[in-house]
């Protein structure tokens, strides 16, 4: 088997705790922020045999950088597609999304797999999760991306039926199109009074939104959000919030991720 690259998007450390045990069990991988390309560059395999999609799910399907990333993507013949999913339990349209865009270079998804993880979304019934729920749902994902690991090693197809989502989305596939669209709308935020002007907010913001003015963080209306909830989360005080929704409820970032590597996937490539 040869080299695997792994292509990650994440916001709150779901997703880059998938990567990083990826890369642990796979052996021979490189694992790639799709932030740190720019938005016109054609990606190329560089002779990878194997070829990994990791990401969150926001709104039941792909998230928005994931999706201009892959239409940017160009594959070899012979190469290993693979596309792993976190979400809190909700159907999706992803995997299908994905193949539609490979369907142009011929190719579509060998494995699908999705990760039912604590919810990084602030917004209305919102809960953390207890030490011991956190502990379950560890001990699940890691026999889940064990036999996944083998999968992709022996290059084995993996399409079965999703059999874990605890909640169902009517009609998903035919609401993707509507709901894709409206991924990277701006959502109405700002910083309440508990704000310290660290500038923590503007710096994890993927989309680059945020800007400081005056000490304080400001999103203006007319810039794209990927609605990863990074600014919301990663905040100490708790200060930003989406008007409305999440001024009384907690924050989740995986306890594996730090701000650090969150911020770091928006460096770029030195090619």
């Amino acid at each position: 088997m040869g080299k695997t690259l792994i292509y990650y998007f994440t916001g709150t450390g779901n997703s880059l705790h998938i990567a990083d045990r990826l890369k642990v069990l796979i052996g021979d991988c490189e694992l790639i922020p799709i932030l740190s390309y720019d938005d016109t560059t054609i990606i190329h395999n560089d002779g990878a045999t194997q070829i990994g999609f990791v990401f969150p799910i926001y709104m039941t399907t792909l998230p928005v950088p994931m999706r201009r990333f892959i239409k940017r993507l160009a594959i070899s013949e012979q190469v290993y597609l693979f596309a792993l999913a976190t979400r809190i339990g909700t159907t999706h349209s992803a995997f299908n999304e994905i193949n539609s865009i490979l369907k142009r270079q011929n190719k579509k998804l060998d494995l699908q797999w999705s990760f039912n993880m604590p919810s990084n979304d602030p917004k209305f019934d919102f809960k953390s999760l207890t030490e011991d729920q956190m502990k379950a749902l560890e001990n699940k994902w890691e026999l889940e991306l064990e036999s996944i690991c083998l999968k992709i090693l022996e290059q084995k197809p993996f399409l079965v039926k999703d059999s874990t989502a605890n909640r169902k989305v009517p009609f998903v596939n035919v609401l993707r199109f509507m709901l894709s669209t409206m991924g990277s709308k701006p959502q109405k935020m700002y910083s309440d009074l508990n704000c310290i002007g660290c500038g923590k907010c503007e710096r994890v913001c993927p989309s680059r939104r945020i800007e400081m003015i005056q000490g304080r963080p400001v999103w203006p209306e007319d810039k794209e959000c990927y609605r990863c909830s990074a600014c919301l989360n990663f905040c100490e005080m708790q200060a930003s919030q989406i008007s409305g929704m999440t001024e009384n409820n907690g924050r989740y970032a995986h306890p594996f991720a730090t701000i650090e590597q969150i911020i770091s996937q928006r460096d770029p490539r030195n090619e």
